[in-house]
């Protein structure tokens, strides 16, 4: 016992895999996951295990930069879509937060070491953990940190299973009216027949109208047979056109070509379908248009899907790496377009380490840089901020120039999830040797705050989300889980609505969550030490 607590690298795997055990274990299926390994690491290290610190610090790195790069893509997205009134929740709940951790810090005369690591634990904020620990390097943060941490997992959780109901609400049934009003329209094929007189004897590219609508003419079919919808096309009374588009869009192409049929026999052809992968180096970047695939290889792409999102492109789109297109054509042209844009799928798999270097080396960077609020309030973004603004950031831009940053899902979650428990490991072992002494001194009063800062700020949050702004109750549920950072807390909102609506919430304001907690637990460490 001795040699593995003595030893580093024994320790940390030690820790790693029994903390994963523990975290394994479900009661009311609820369980704290990864962060089981932090608990086992207070053991060890009030046994006297001691893990080096560059392995916490590289941990912070590697796991925020891995939240960062998954949430950049859809960040930008999601605040124009949905606008400011989610962040507004987000940022309410964090200064309640504070404001909280302030007033039981002065009711119970806590030390700064121990309100941080309250504050972070309550709000289930690792990132938070991080930022606070960049300030005060202190043992004591963790052990907070881990006494708060329990309430915040399972106050967020009892908090969207049990509210629903006290309000009277069945939440299942809120959920499947909001999607109801909110699904995306589908999109379908549909053959129109020419009967406009103005369209006789033009060619396809010329009618500028069916360029301006979110709708893709893929075949023109002819009384000699079924050829490709290239630009050159000559449209003729009583030619047949299917396109592929959404409902709004094909109501306005009928009313410019002719009637419409969801129906239509066509007759064979050497006209067929393909969907691909885009793998390819040389295409990632440019837009449809400039890829010219229509005039060049007599191809129509119809469908893009990325990041699950289904579009029907227009010129303007941009193909990157991982995109999934469906293009027509014959068979010979799909063939020469697959070689051009996805032949090799294995490069989907690949981790391009030089974008990754460079963006961890500029986030480290960022994190160095210090912010005067005023002259005696200066702090630093640190391990924690530094690199989750740049990750942000860089996920969103996706390529600068020759640099592709975006990184594999399965190179994204590893990274991401041993980043945390490396970061775990040490923090925890660090706040081990004082764990015992804390608990003596404080335990109540750490007990109590934790619970407060938990349930106000969640009260407060949820109030404003749901009776002020009128925003539907699963994305309400799902903004709260997002603004206390609270994973299991989603878990058991998406099990209880039996919908993915509080997950589009949550993934919109977690970044927002991320970067406001980081911020205010260094903010909130300068003003109490």
């Amino acid at each position: 016992m001795q040699t593995l607590i003595g030893h580093p690298l024994l320790a940390l795997f030690a820790i790693i895999a029994s903390g994963y055990l523990l975290g394994s274990v479900k009661i009311k299926e609820i369980s704290l996951g990864t962060s089981g390994v932090l608990f086992t690491a207070l053991l060890f290290g009030h046994l006297g295990a001691s893990i080096p610190k560059e392995f916490s610090q590289l941990g912070v790195l590697f796991f925020v930069y891995g939240i960062g790069i998954g949430a950049g893509p859809r960040f930008i997205r999601a605040f124009k879509e949905r606008g400011l009134s989610y962040a507004l929740v987000a940022l309410l709940t964090i200064v309640l937060g504070a404001l909280v951790t302030l007033l039981v810090a002065t009711f119970f005369g806590l030390k700064a070491p121990l309100s941080v690591g309250l504050f972070a634990g309550a709000l289930t904020s690792t990132p938070g953990l991080a930022a606070a620990l960049q300030v005060i390097d202190d043992g004591r943060v963790s052990v907070a940190y881990g006494v708060a941490y329990p309430f915040g997992v399972i106050g967020v959780v009892l908090f969207v299973q049990l509210f629903p109901k006290l309000m009277g609400l069945n939440l299942v049934e809120v959920a499947k009216s909001v999607e109801g009003e909110n699904k995306q329209p589908p999109v379908q094929n549909a053959w129109f027949t020419v009967a406009n007189p103005s369209l006789d004897g033009k060619k396809l590219d010329d009618v500028n109208l069916i360029h301006r609508l979110e709708a893709v003419v893929t075949r023109v079919i002819k009384q000699s047979g079924i050829v490709p919808a290239l630009d050159d096309v000559i449209l003729q009374h009583g030619d047949t056109l299917r396109a592929v588009g959404r409902e709004e869009d094909l109501k306005l192409l009928e009313e410019l070509v002719g009637p419409r049929s969801d129906s239509f026999e066509e007759p064979e052809s050497s006209i067929a379908t393909k969907t691909i992968v885009v793998s390819e180096e040389g295409v990632a970047g440019k837009t449809l248009l400039e890829l010219q695939l229509r005039t060049c290889y007599g191809v129509t792409v119809t469908r893009l899907w990325r990041d699950d999102f289904l579009t029907v492109p227009g010129g303007a789109m941009t193909l990157e790496l991982g995109d999934t297109i469906r293009i027509v054509g014959n068979e010979s042209s799909l063939e020469q377009v697959t070689k051009l844009v996805g032949r090799d799928e294995q490069r989907l798999n690949e981790t391009p380490f030089l974008p990754l270097a460079t963006s961890l080396l500029l986030g480290v960077a960022v994190g160095l840089v210090p912010i005067t609020i005023s002259p005696s309030l200066t702090f630093r973004l640190g391990m924690a901020g530094g690199p989750l603004f740049v990750a942000l950031l860089v996920g969103h831009v996706g390529r600068l120039g020759p640099l592709r940053f975006r990184v594999p899902v399965a190179a994204r979650l590893f990274i991401k999830e041993l980043g945390l428990v490396l970061f775990l490991a040490g923090a925890g072992c660090k706040a081990g040797s004082s764990l015992v002494a804390v608990l003596k001194a404080n335990g109540l009063s750490l007990l109590i705050s934790g619970l407060l800062i938990t349930t106000l700020p969640l009260l407060g949050g949820f109030i404003l989300a749901f009776k002020v702004l009128k925003i539907d109750l699963p994305s309400s549920l799902g903004l709260m889980c997002g603004a206390m950072t609270s994973t299991p807390g989603l878990g058991a909102t998406t099990d209880a609505a039996k919908s993915d609506i509080p997950a589009l919430a949550y993934a919109t304001v977690y970044p927002v969550a991320l970067i406001s907690v980081t911020i205010a637990a260094q903010l909130l460490a300068l003003f109490l030490n």
